[in-house]
């Protein structure tokens, strides 16, 4: 029970990005109203949840084993990540934007190898900061990705997309970035 206790904690941090430059977790916390629709979602992860303004998918859940942390955020409204946090994605997780959703990511984007980013139809991901993309990010037909003025996107990640309207502008999208339709 302990290791999973303490895997949680270490999830908590790659998910919030509440640790600092010297790796110690500050304990503040916006109060946000995020609900939840699964009752068996665990309380820290609820917290979590709630530090990131987003809510998991109804039915859906969040779940620790095996050392990887699994799970599913979803993004069915407008949000915006503040400029002096990161917003990181661990291994394993998928991010969707849906049903509307707008997420604005206004500092530091970090999508890790393993993890998965879907956005629909009449979706947009906004990446306004430096961003690193290590995964692969689906745009469905009428969904977008926005690379801000002062964004910029690297790494190894693919990007599937529909069609050319699906990314806004290339020009802040560096060339290691597989773009593929």
């Amino acid at each position: 029970m302990k290791k999973y206790i303490a895997l949680a904690a270490f999830a908590a941090i790659l998910l919030c990005g509440c640790a600092d430059d010297e790796g110690t977790t500050s304990t503040s916390r916006q109060s946000s109203s995020t609900s939840t629709s699964s009752s068996s979602v665990d309380p820290l992860v609820s917290s979590i949840m709630s530090d990131l303004d987003i809510s998991l998918p109804e039915g859906g859940t969040t779940y620790f084993s095996g050392g990887n942390a699994t799970g599913r955020m979803t993004v069915t409204e407008k949000k915006v990540y503040p400029a002096e946090k990161t917003f990181k994605i661990p291994s394993h997780t998928h991010l969707y934007i849906k049903n509307g959703g707008e997420f604005t990511v206004e500092g530091k984007f970090e999508a890790r190898e393993g993890c998965e980013i879907t956005i629909e139809n009449g979706c947009a991901l906004i990446l306004n900061g430096e961003a690193s993309l290590n995964c692969d990010m689906h745009i469905e037909e009428g969904g977008k990705l926005v690379v801000g003025e002062n964004g910029k996107v690297s790494g190894s990640g693919t990007i599937y997309i529909f069609n050319s309207d699906c990314i806004e502008d290339t020009k802040n999208i560096e060339n290691s970035i597989k773009i593929t339709g």
